[in-house]
C-alpha cells in the first residue's frame, strides 16, 4: 500500500490523533506531505505555487522598470 499520507481524510484523522497526544510537529509534517503527495492537493499545491512565483517575478520585473525609469 501507497503512503498513508496521501489519502484524505484518513491523513488528517492521523495528524488529529497526533495533536490530540502532543505531536505538533508530526502532525504538521504530516499535513505538509498530504499537501505534497495526495492527488488533487499535491496539483493545487504546484498551481498555487507556479502563480506565486509569476507574481513575484512580474513584480521584480516591474520594480527594476520603476528603479531604471527614475534612475535610481
Amino acid at each position: 500500500m501507497g503512503n498513508i499520507n496521501a489519502v484524505p481524510v484518513v491523513s488528517q484523522v492521523k495528524s488529529l490523533v497526533q495533536v490530540i497526544r502532543g505531536d505538533e510537529e508530526a502532525a504538521r509534517n504530516t499535513q505538509e506531505e498530504f499537501i505534497r503527495t495526495a492527488p488533487v492537493a499535491a496539483q493545487i499545491n504546484s498551481l498555487v505555487h507556479h502563480i506565486n512565483v509569476s507574481i513575484l517575478r512580474k513584480l521584480s520585473e516591474t520594480s527594476h522598470l520603476i528603479k531604471n525609469l527614475l534612475g535610481r
